[in-house]
């Protein structure tokens, strides 16, 4: 009854339209051992739910231009990062026992403490404390992304059987506030350091669009995609390129590679949602990728570098999925994915295992 009332609430906020998951519901093996709830719970312990500041300290050197110098941070800044990462790894770790496992008991065991975490950090009200710090913000918008997506893909990989407790809809929605309150005010290309934190934030609120059918969520989220493909610029080579990644020195194609997650997927998401792109957006979107992906691939040929590039984490490369799934005949995002193929598929912010969400499009041009 809760359920139907918060929904209820949602649709008189202006959501007339659902608002559909990129990622759609489907029968797995799991979700087949989903029966009628069984009398299980959780016997394992929650970890203390971070209700502390999050004035945390960078982990770069601000006075270096490229921000690549590494420095120590404050007991403090460790311990709630840890905190934060630590929560949101474990969640990953329940949905993976979800997805592995061989039993109606196992099945319904991951999902209840997965359930009790999230329900215990919720009426908490933890991550909500003031973030005075950018580091702090980016924490808490990393922290919403990575639950978001555990939760999005729990309700794919249950085939919609799986349904995330009031209080943890209500937590969200609280959370995304939170980030739409840190990175509003930087929604704008005149905002000078306007950059991947901004895409990451926008997702990370898209997938609470998703979850608790907010639109207001959801537009949010478009205007910051829309923003992403204005802050292109003109490469050499005719590709478009984002400078304040470019501008990370030896990271640079690192860098170019993390922003294109959030917003290959954010473009799926306004896929699944009856947005579309356009010509010009999807020119431009196409652009940006072949600047990534030549950036792994051969990054001697862009004159924009001004650096050796260290190749990307293997994890970072996973926008080439949601990329093909809205430019299928992307040639650049294709090579990339066939070089790599064996080892994409995999990335804990984004719910752990991605392989059988793409599985179309990685295992394509077999």
């Amino acid at each position: 009854m809760q359920r139907v009332i918060l929904m209820l609430l949602c649709l008189a906020a202006g959501n007339a339209l659902a608002i559909e998951s990129l990622w759609s519901a489907r029968e797995t093996r799991a979700s087949g051992l989903l029966h009628p709830p069984l009398a299980v719970g959780c016997a394992e312990k929650v970890a203390k739910p971070f209700t502390d500041t999050l004035n945390f300290e960078s982990k770069y050197n601000q006075n270096d231009a490229t921000k690549t110098e590494r420095r120590s941070v404050s007991a403090q800044t460790r311990k709630g990062r840890e905190a934060l990462d630590g929560f949101a790894k474990a969640q990953v770790e329940w949905l993976l026992a979800f997805e592995r496992a061989d039993s109606s008991d196992e099945a319904q065991r991951a999902l209840a403490c997965l359930n009790e975490n999230l329900e215990q950090w919720a009426n908490a009200g933890a991550v909500l404390a003031d973030a005075p710090s950018s580091s702090g913000k980016a924490a808490r918008k990393w922290f919403l992304a990575a639950i978001g997506a555990v939760l999005l893909k729990a309700e794919a990989l249950s085939n919609g059987r799986y349904h995330t407790p009031d209080s943890v809809s209500l937590w969200l929605n609280r959370l995304a506030d939170a980030v739409i309150a840190d990175y509003g005010p930087r929604q704008s290309l005149e905002y000078q350091w306007f950059n991947n934190h901004d895409y990451w934030a926008a997702w990370a609120v898209a997938t609470v669009a998703m979850l608790n059918q907010r639109s207001e969520y959801l537009r949010f989220a478009e205007r910051t995609f829309e923003l992403a493909l204005e802050q292109g610029q003109q490469a050499r080579n005719g590709s478009l390129y984002w400078p304040l990644e470019v501008a990370r020195g030896e990271l640079a194609v690192d860098y170019s590679s993390y922003a294109m997650v959030p917003v290959a997927l954010l473009a799926e998401t306004l896929a699944a949602n009856d947005r579309p792109l356009s010509a010009e957006q999807a020119a431009k979107l196409g652009a940006l990728a072949d600047f990534a992906a030549i950036g792994v691939l051969r990054p001697g040929s862009l004159a924009e570098l001004t650096e050796t590039p260290k190749v990307p984490s293997l994890h970072k490369l996973n926008w080439v999925l949601p990329l093909l799934s809205v430019l299928p005949s992307h040639k650049m995002a294709a090579e990339l994915k066939d070089k790599y193929r064996s080892k994409l598929g995999f990335y804990g912010q984004l719910g752990g295992d991605l392989r059988a969400l793409y599985a179309p499009i990685l295992h394509s041009g077999d």
